[in-house]
């Protein structure tokens, strides 16, 4: 994988961060937090907190922007959707 797209991915990432909390939930998961390496994600009818590898979620995300997902800036407005493309590479 490129590593440039690595980079960007975790960018990404770090941006989707910054909105978590303005994010509702998708299929009943919400982000709850994102750091160095790990992503956490909160099951909203159990409330369990599931931790993903930072670096593999990285990694489906730079796969994911090599065919065409657009690394464009998340803001306000666009980190629903950008959420919804994260949460839907997470098992």
């Amino acid at each position: 994988m490129n590593n440039s797209n690595i980079t960007l991915a975790d960018k990404y990432l770090n941006e989707l961060g910054n909105f978590k909390d303005s994010i509702k939930p998708v299929k009943g998961k919400t982000i709850h937090s994102i750091d160095s390496n790990v992503v956490r994600v909160k099951n909203e009818y159990t409330g369990e907190i599931a931790n993903y590898s930072k670096t593999d979620l990285n990694e489906k995300l730079a796969f994911q922007m090599y065919f065409g997902l657009t690394p464009a800036e998340i803001t306000k407005e666009n980190a629903q959707s950008r959420a919804v493309e994260v949460l839907s590479l997470l098992p």
